[in-house]
């Protein structure tokens, strides 16, 4: 079988991969040996923050330390970025003898690795998401002939579906995995950091408590308490919720000039990790805040409901069924159903049982 016809059997599996990431390795690794690679790897990123990175026939180390080292830093991965999408290279193309000679990544690193050249391509570039895509072949072999190279750019278009389809359901649960209209409007801030500590979202709440510059602020893509001490600890806690050890995050207070604030840091669900590169979630929570407003004033407040859709959505969170709740108002049970659907707009939920866990949230912010 030649190249191209090994590659069309990895075809299915790209989909399968966007569709369930776990497969992604063994759909890289079937990409390798189609062609002759000792290893291929994909990485997503949202901005100039990495999302996550797949790496097939290589050990994990291998990607652990490229993606911790190299990812932002060596001159092809730093190159790619410029890459039109499709665009098919070699790291030969644009590194010279002194940068291999020099450069950690070109003497050491692909050497402990037994890596040789590599071809690389971008098969995806958008306004907000960047993919590449890397092929390494052994220490010591030729550079590969046009047959070669104009195989892999075949491959191109069917590697950018897949691309794609995993970068919009990946966005899709970042952002509505979160309820992030409602979570805009919660006095928590919410703060969702990738496995290197780096923001990826911030609700309204978290981007007040940085702008402002009171107890938190934002450094080099990261959360920061603007006292050095609680900042130690924050770091901490992040650390071992990225790691998944036994403590598993924690929870903390720091103290600003007026206010007191709990800090509530947990690690993400492992199958959200692997879609989004999602790794923490941070809760920020003012311990001063209004504790003078009844519960249905401050819903009303916080959401901009009217009085009546605010006594139904405290009626709904104290467990009161909703014709109960039409019979207290003197109102039609298709009145209540309506000023329900209201509220989930308003709130930016569909069901009610996420309308509870919203105001539940909400809620146990305001004290």
């Amino acid at each position: 079988m030649t190249p191209d016809e090994r590659l069309q059997s990895v075809h299915g599996m790209l989909l399968d991969a966007a569709l369930g990431p776990a497969a992604w390795p063994q759909a890289l690794a079937r990409t390798a040996q189609a062609v002759g690679a000792i290893g291929a790897d994909l990485h997503f990123l949202r901005g100039e923050t990495l999302l996550t990175s797949y790496m097939g026939a290589q050990p994990p180390e291998v990607l652990a330390e490229y993606t911790e080292r190299f990812i932002n830093r060596e001159p092809r991965s730093l190159a790619l970025r410029r890459l039109k999408p499709g665009q098919v290279v070699t790291d030969l193309d644009f590194v010279d003898m002194d940068t291999v000679r020099s450069h950690d990544y070109y003497a050491d690193f692909l050497r402990r690795a037994d890596m040789g050249y590599c071809i690389a391509a971008t098969p995806v570039r958008t306004g907000v998401h960047l993919a590449y895509f890397g092929l390494h072949f052994p220490r010591g072999q030729e550079a590969p002939d046009k047959n070669l190279m104009a195989t892999v750019q075949r491959f191109q278009p069917h590697l950018a579906r897949a691309v794609t389809v995993h970068l919009k359901l990946a966005e899709a649960e970042l952002q509505n995995g979160l309820y992030l209209g409602a979570l805009n409007r919660l006095s928590t801030g919410i703060a969702v950091l990738n496995r290197h500590g780096q923001i990826l979202l911030m609700n309204a709440s978290a981007k007040q408590l940085t702008d402002e510059r009171k107890a938190f602020k934002v450094e080099r893509g990261r959360l920061r308490c603007s006292n050095s001490a609680p900042g130690s600890r924050l770091d901490l806690l992040v650390c071992s919720a990225v790691a998944r050890t036994a403590d598993q995050g924690g929870a903390m207070l720091v103290d600003a000039i007026q206010s007191r604030y709990s800090v509530v840091v947990t690690p993400t669900p492992l199958e959200y990790l692997e879609r989004t590169g999602a790794a923490v979630f941070i809760l920020i929570t003012e311990l001063d805040a209004d504790r003078s407003l009844s519960t249905a004033a401050y819903i009303r407040q916080l959401f901009g409901l009217t009085r009546a859709e605010a006594r139904m959505a405290e009626g709904l969170l104290t467990g009161r069924a909703l014709r109960a709740l039409a019979a207290e108002d003197g109102i039609t049970y298709e009145s209540a159903r309506f000023l329900l659907k209201q509220v989930f707009a308003k709130v930016g939920v569909h069901k009610q049982s996420e309308l509870v866990a919203i105001l539940s949230r909400a809620i146990g912010g305001a004290g």
